[in-house]
């Protein structure tokens, strides 16, 4: 897949292109399906699929809240490589690009840049300064630059439609299951392993502590998963909180703390992503160490039984 940063026109030249576009925040199934149905026609037209993307987030400039990202860069560009994409054009989304029309970015980008034959877009899809770019209006544009739209249907999952704003919804509630559901695959985090206080020698279970994590968190509690530390996977547990046994209820931010079944290496600076299967409990204080022990003995266990039945992701 060949990834274009702007428009480069020394990387240009395109021809019979099938064009989607989109933040693509998450690549869920819904989006899955949009890109699935333009590399399907890119390949029966014999030109190529190009996927228009946007960095930084759109939600960084336009939103007053924006929201950490369901998935980074990198991961979404190795996920589209995956699907058959030919091309990955990254456009910055600045405040100038902010303000650009709907039709100039047809205009410049869609028509003049890529080429555009065939545009396929979600059931929701708007654009441009003010979001008044839509289905209607490329369809509308197309006749006059020679393209055609296609707009690919919602997909649901157990009858609700699916959405990166759904799926936020679901990750905050702990709901992991349900996400990876609406996602076709695990969730993620990803972090840097970083010293901790120490007191997985008091309960007898050492756990990674991750720093600078890059993901959305869900609610606190402990979760079955899979951690992967370079191309290994593990069976683990991933408690999320403010460890209020140990009294360290103060702190803004929780504590991320990964077990790993059966694993006693050093891997402190490794980048360690921990992939969600299951939630197991809320986060508990407990009255004493011992019962914390007790306790982990059975989550751990827990964790066991699940993970058995689970392919690695």
């Amino acid at each position: 897949m060949r990834v274009i940063h702007g428009l480069d026109k020394s990387k240009g030249n395109f021809r019979e292109t099938v064009v989607t576009i989109g933040a693509f925040d998450a690549l869920h199934i819904g989006h899955r399906k949009i890109i699935s149905e333009a590399v399907r026609s890119a390949e029966k037209m014999g030109g190529e699929s190009i996927v228009v993307t946007f960095d930084p987030h759109p939600s960084t400039l336009l939103s007053h809240n924006p929201q950490p990202l369901l998935l980074n860069l990198s991961k979404k560009l190795s996920m589209l490589e995956s699907f058959g994409v030919d091309v990955c054009l990254i456009i910055n989304f600045s405040r100038s690009f902010r303000e650009l029309s709907p039709h100039d970015f047809v205009r410049k980008t869609l028509a003049g840049y890529l080429k555009a034959k065939l545009i396929i877009i979600g059931f929701n899809y708007v654009f441009g300064k003010g979001r008044k770019g839509n289905a209607e209006f490329l369809s509308e544009t197309g006749k006059k630059y020679g393209f055609e739209v296609r707009q690919v249907e919602p997909v649901k999952a157990d009858g609700e439609t699916v959405s990166s704003t759904r799926i936020r919804q679901l990750v905050r509630e702990g709901n992991v299951e349900r996400t990876n559901a609406f996602l076709g695959r695990a969730y993620e985090i990803t972090g840097t392993v970083a010293k901790g206080k120490g007191q997985g020698h008091i309960t007898g279970y050492r756990t990674a502590n991750l720093n600078s994590i890059q993901g959305l968190l869900p609610a606190p509690g402990v979760y079955a998963g899979f951690a992967v530390l370079g191309k290994q996977r593990h069976r683990a547990a991933l408690n999320l909180g403010w460890r209020p046994t140990f009294g360290s209820t103060e702190s803004k931010d929780p504590a991320a703390e990964v077990h790993i079944v059966g694993f006693d290496n050093n891997i402190y600076g490794e980048e360690l992503t921990f992939s969600f299967i299951k939630r197991i409990r809320d986060e508990i204080a407990f009255r004493s160490v011992e019962e914390l022990k007790k306790q982990i003995e059975i989550d751990v266990e827990k964790i066991r039984s699940c993970i058995e039945t689970q392919p690695a992701p």
